[in-house]
């Protein structure tokens, strides 16, 4: 029988035959792809990061030095603010680089900022310090007063060249302002059996000896000093500037350095008002007389501008007010901007405020309005208006881009009038000033002792001790106040502990470390440091005594510590040195 056709099969949900093996393909040819793609952009991000660790840095490092060699571009033309700018952008790029770290460095010897001993040290960690970058360092560590670094790094060059003289001149400055005269003797002594005849060697050796305790060794000193003096060579002037100042010079050793001065080959005009000095010393009761006759006889041959502002300025220096008015007439002055202010400070010295006023108000020819400012400070202080003297000094010291001199002429008469915290931000703005920063520093130091505020004190101590993070009398005065004001004793008590230990004999770290204990309510033991001591009582600092008579009482010995406060003078103290008397003072 035959059978029927089957019925046709029922179509394929994948489509016809043979599509399903197509469309797997083509699957795979997909995933390949996308696997060929994936491994292309994984092989271009790995391309990139080796891009970015090896060619990326040095583009960094290229861009930096770009900044670095601007930076320096920037220091020849003493143009130092936007050499910093330059160089803090080479060290964002490249923070580790020789090139950018020495340019930083040398940048910060130049303007005296400490931050230049961290980028020395980077240098000679790194290992890519030259003999020249370690005897920079030690130049700013000098200048700084980082004596323990500067000692290091001179000690370790001289190892490698033992007779270097200049290495040898250093050593021996750090070790006279490290207050060791000896060994800095003994070191030009050496400097001096290399080189007997440099002239620098002998000034170094004969300005230490004149330091000497010792009369004979003062005068081998002032020997050597005579032999530059009268040669005419390169340190004649210092040499001069030295024995000037000796007060054991006799009066035929005064004729003789007259003569030398006044017959010198290429007589300058400051050698003869230097004989003019030397002549009032032997003739004090002619000093007037003599002033007078050096502006006569100096200004017959040279009547220029230039001399005329020598011989005024010296004269106002000589007290001569009335001979700088009489030789520098007003109709001189007042178009001149040289002689102008150098009249108008005489006639401030001459209390001549009448005449002084209209020139303070001439629109047509104004004064520097920094000087301005100073002399209306000085003539209101005439008038015991402290407050309007105060506005002056401070309107004096706003003004911008204040040059050096007149920065120091607000200082001086700011301090003089009586306003030690002006004077104090007019000396903080020379910070940044080569070879200004480091001296600033110090008057700073020195004004801040007559000041009574002692947080005012102690903030400015603070900046003061970041500028000069080496120096120990800083850091003594600091810790000082902080201790005064009950503040930071652990770490004040840490700088007097560490100053004993390299000064065990100083008196003045003996009862900071005594205050200190006090802090800490540990009197037994402050009376231990102190109680043996053996300077006699006027010999100690009114500081010091009240910090004596302190523990006294904190020890229950009473009776004593009102004796010995009733022998204080508190009028020498600030109020917070005082305090620690106080309890102990009867009625007085």
């Amino acid at each position: 029988m035959k059978s029927s056709d089957s019925p046709p099969a029922a179509p394929s949900p994948t489509g016809p035959p043979g599509a399903e093996s197509r469309i797997s393909t083509r699957r795979q040819e997909a995933k390949r792809r996308r696997r060929l793609w994936l491994g292309s952009l994984l092989g271009l991000v790995v391309v990139g990061l080796v891009a970015w660790k090896l060619v990326i840095p040095g583009l960094k490092e290229a861009r930096a030095r770009r900044f670095a060699e601007e930076a320096e571009a920037l220091m020849r033309r003493d143009e130092y603010n936007e050499a910093f700018a330059k160089v803090i952008a080479a060290l964002r790029f490249a923070p580790r680089d020789p090139t950018v770290l020495r340019t930083a460095a040398k940048l910060c010897l130049d303007t005296g900022n400490p931050n230049g001993l961290r980028y020395y040290e980077s240098l000679v960690t790194l290992g890519a310090a030259t003999p020249e970058d370690r005897k920079n360092y030690a130049q700013l560590a000098l200048a700084l007063r980082r004596f323990d670094i500067a000692g290091r790094e001179l000690v370790y060059l001289l190892k490698q060249d033992s007779t270097n003289l200049e290495l040898l001149h250093l050593l021996a400055q750090q070790q006279q302002e490290a207050a060791d005269l000896n060994r800095a003797t003994r070191t030009a002594i050496y400097a001096l059996s290399l080189e007997p005849n440099d002239p620098k060697t002998q000034f170094l050796y004969g300005s230490l000896l004149v330091r000497n305790k010792t009369n004979s060794i003062r005068a081998d000193g002032r020997r050597t000093l005579w032999g530059l003096a009268l040669s005419e060579g390169p340190y004649a002037d210092r040499a001069v500037e030295t024995l000037m100042l000796s007060p054991e010079l006799a009066d035929g050793e005064i004729r003789l350095l007259i003569r030398d001065l006044q017959t010198r080959t290429n007589l300058r005009p400051t050698d003869l008002l230097r004989s003019y000095e030397l002549q009032m010393r032997l003739e004090p009761g002619r000093s007037n007389q003599l002033v007078r006759q050096a502006f006569e006889t100096m200004t017959q041959t040279n009547d220029s501008i230039g001399m005329l502002a020598l011989l005024s300025q010296w004269a106002a220096q000589q007290r001569q007010a009335e001979l700088v008015l009489e030789k520098v007439p007003a109709a001189v002055a007042r178009t001149n901007t040289v002689l102008a202010p150098l009249r108008a400070y005489a006639l401030a010295q001459a209390r001549r405020w009448n005449e002084l006023t209209p020139v303070l108000e001439d629109r047509r020819f104004p004064l520097d309005p920094v000087v301005a400012n100073v002399l209306r400070g000085e003539m209101a202080l005439a008038s015991n208006n402290r407050k309007e003297a105060e506005a002056a000094f401070k309107t004096a010291l706003e003004q911008p881009k204040i040059p050096v001199e007149r920065i120091l002429l607000v200082a001086r008469s700011a301090e003089g009038a009586g306003f030690p915290l002006i004077a104090v931000s007019a000396y903080q703005r020379l910070y940044g000033t080569p070879g200004r920063s480091v001296w600033a520093s110090l008057e700073i130091l020195r004004v801040l002792r007559a000041v009574d505020d002692l947080g005012l004190v102690r903030d400015a101590l603070k900046k003061l001790n970041e500028q000069l993070p080496g120096d120990d009398a800083v850091a003594g005065e600091r810790a000082w106040a902080e201790l005064l004001l009950n503040n930071r004793i652990k770490e004040s008590k840490a700088v007097a502990q560490r100053m004993l230990e390299v000064q065990p004999q100083e008196v003045q770290w003996k009862f900071l470390m005594a205050l200190a204990l006090l802090r800490e309510q540990r009197p037994s033991e402050a009376l231990t440091i102190i109680e043996n001591l053996s300077p006699e009582w006027n010999d100690l600092r009114p500081r010091w005594q009240a910090v004596y008579v302190a523990v006294l009482g904190a020890n229950d010995q009473r009776e004593a510590a009102r004796t010995f406060a009733a022998k204080v003078p508190l009028e020498k103290m600030r109020s917070a040195e005082e305090e620690l008397v106080r309890p102990y003072l009867l009625a007085r």
